[in-house]
């Protein structure tokens, strides 16, 4: 049995229906074109830190921003997955270690867009193994786990070239506590959110004295502030200061699971976040705003 979900603004209704009259896809390995195996833990740690950066509907319609895109290279000396989300203001990137299982000789990197919601029902999914089968086909990602399957149509859209938008260098660097982070961020929330807009805090870094202020303004001029020590500071001895949504640096940060983040910057330029000594795995970069 078939059960289709279909939400409306207030209610959800269900259908159900028998499968011999709903439309399966068939497997076909003829249209394979690469098999891998991955960790389950890595994949789905990856989805929850890309669904961050996908776009809101309601803002962008194009396809590639919507959606979540794993590219998969069988030709370096290492095999990999990149799972890696932009709304072209924020994007997030992790590299997952893959074991590739088969692939087709004439392939030497390619893009596959799948719908976040979609890749987010494996995460509701009791999966006991600890590595999951991905099969990519030309017109279907197929996931085995246990003795299940599940498919999932990729999405229309050509996915930008994200290493181009990756600065190759930073003029500073620092870390902070990611739990304190949090909640400095949090503590000028209030009076962040109520630009409905972008939601703006104003980060102020002060090498001299150790310290990076966060900063929001109401719209009716009343201001809320708070402060963290910097740690491991490195580069320009100026201070600087740099607008950003505050939603992005809290959805991104809030998925880090080690003590510290890098915050590495070009003031004035977009910045980049990564967990502490992880950034050739996993990586935010977060542009400012004018």
């Amino acid at each position: 049995m078939v059960i289709i979900g279909v939400k409306s603004k207030h209610t959800l209704r269900i259908n159900l229906q028998n499968v011999e009259e709903f439309n399966i896809p068939a497997q076909n390995a003829e249209e394979s074109e690469y098999e891998i195996e991955v960790d389950k833990m890595d994949f789905l740690e990856a989805n929850r830190v890309a669904v961050t950066s996908v776009g809101n509907p309601r803002v962008v319609s194009q396809p590639e921003f919507l959606s979540v895109c794993l590219h998969v290279d069988s030709t370096k000396d290492y095999k990999q997955m990149v799972m890696v989300s932009t709304d072209r203001f924020r994007m997030s990137q992790t590299n997952l270690g893959v074991k590739l299982i088969n692939s087709k000789e004439d392939l030497t990197g390619e893009n596959y867009l799948v719908d976040p919601k979609s890749l987010s029902l494996l995460a509701v999914c009791d999966i006991e193994d600890e590595k999951i089968i991905i099969n990519f086909e030309k017109n279907f990602m197929w996931v085995h786990f246990d003795s299940a399957k599940m498919a999932f149509r990729y999405r229309e859209g050509k996915f930008p070239d994200w290493k181009k938008i990756l600065p190759s260098s930073f003029s500073c660097s620092f870390k902070l506590n990611v739990v304190e982070l949090i909640m400095a961020l949090k503590q000028v929330y209030f009076s962040a959110r109520t630009n409905a807009i972008n939601k703006t805090v104003t980060i102020e870094v002060k090498p001299k004295n150790n310290e990076i202020v966060f900063v929001a303004k109401t719209e009716d001029g009343n201001s809320s502030e708070s402060s963290l020590e910097l740690a491991n500071y490195e580069g320009v001895e100026e201070d600087w200061k740099q607008s950003f949504n505050a939603d992005y640096l809290i959805d991104y940060v809030s998925t880090i699971t080690t003590e510290l983040v890098l915050w590495e910057a070009n003031p004035g330029k977009p910045s980049v976040l990564s967990p502490n000594e992880a950034k050739e795995k996993q990586l935010c970069l977060v542009s400012g705003l004018r």
